[in-house]
């Protein structure tokens, strides 16, 4: 396969991560998703646990100061955001894995920090919020009473997240190449589907 990054974003519950982890194996090319947090704590000095509660807490100006509880080793530089940090290691660390060759990078606005210097596939997992919602409880350990709540909320975030980094609206499908609706196959068929596009494009 010519060098692709294939860049899956995601609502919640679609099972983005098992599809994404399949089509990389089936591919032979390296997956990335949650190793990305440890790699932009090694660049920022922020802990893994930290960038994951803060990540989609975009905006600038909310996590102002230097000694910040998340911090190791390092001062952090006043007047800059956490979470700004966060998104420039994370920025910083996809720029420098896609340089490396052809991955399957799941979510953290990879589509638009990449779009513009490397051949790209993008893909965008969408369902209906009832097949989320079960995803949600069954696979993920979301308490019931609260799993609605969460899908809708952590979609919001991720929306807002990747317009206030991309400028970019969330999920319309003029924005990827690829907008699939999950639910109506299974992981399988999904790779298999995805698989067959990047075939087609290497023709």
């Amino acid at each position: 396969m010519k060098n692709l990054i294939i860049t899956i974003s995601r609502q919640y519950g679609c099972g983005a991560r098992e599809v994404g982890e399949k089509l990389a194996k089936k591919l032979g090319i390296p997956y990335y998703d949650k190793h990305l947090v440890d790699l932009a704590s090694e660049r920022s000095g922020l802990t893994p646990e930290f960038i994951e509660k803060t990540e989609q807490r975009n905006t600038g100006g909310i996590f102002y100061g230097t000694n910040t509880v998340g911090a190791v080793g390092s001062v952090l530089t006043g007047g800059t955001s956490l979470a700004d940090q966060v998104y420039l290691a994370e920025f910083t660390v996809i720029r420098e894995i896609a340089a490396k060759g052809s991955c399957v990078i799941v979510g953290r606005c990879a589509d638009a920090i990449l779009r513009e210097d490397y051949p790209c596939l993008t893909v965008f997992l969408h369902a209906d919020i009832e097949k989320r919602i079960e995803r949600a409880i069954l696979a993920y350990g979301v308490e019931t009473d609260k799993a609605e709540r969460v899908v809708r909320d952590t979609d919001k975030a991720r929306a807002k997240h990747y317009k206030y980094y991309s400028d970019r609206k969330w999920g319309a499908a003029d924005n990827y190449d690829i907008s699939m609706d999950i639910g109506a196959f299974s992981v399988d068929g999904a790779v298999q589907i995805l698989s067959d596009c990047i075939n087609a494009l290497n023709r």
